[in-house]
């Protein structure tokens, strides 16, 4: 079977052509699971690091309040800062769970600990506004300063 150029270009061509309209469709199957994939990542990252920086600023707002129960002159002051540390603890442990929910299991073994030396702080926390209005009420009339 003898074939004239013209065939044998036709075939050659066919098949470049079959070819690249393969690759064409392998390329647009796998750049769209890696578009999943890369969108799946995003997500969850973009999720925790927001959590991430709401658990700081409730942190750093809790710690305020208890700086402020320490250094407040009245009982009211106290009170309201208490009240305020309080909301500040809860929301830390609020964005901490909803954390949990997207944490593999080593991470949610690090949010544990995480949990953990939380629970303890806030106990220490509370201890520290409780001595604040004692301290604040025995040393106000015996006070030289």
């Amino acid at each position: 079977m003898r074939f004239t150029i013209k065939a044998k270009l036709a075939i050659a061509f066919s098949l470049l052509v079959l070819m690249l309209a393969g690759a064409g469709v392998l390329s647009y199957m796998k750049l769209s699971m890696m578009n999943d994939t890369i969108a799946d990542l995003v997500d969850k990252s973009a999720k925790r690091v927001e959590y991430m920086g709401h658990m700081k600023a409730a942190l750093l707002a809790s710690i305020k309040t208890e700086k402020d129960a320490i250094l407040a002159s009245e009982d009211a002051t106290i009170a309201a800062a208490a009240s305020s540390g309080r909301a500040s603890n809860e929301e830390f442990r609020k964005y901490l769970g909803d954390l949990y929910a997207f944490a593999s299991d080593e991470g949610k073994r690090s949010l544990d600990k995480i949990k953990t030396a939380f629970d303890r702080r806030v106990s220490l926390q509370d201890q520290v506004v409780e001595n604040a209005t004692k301290g604040r009420t025995r040393c106000l009339p015996a006070c030289p300063f």
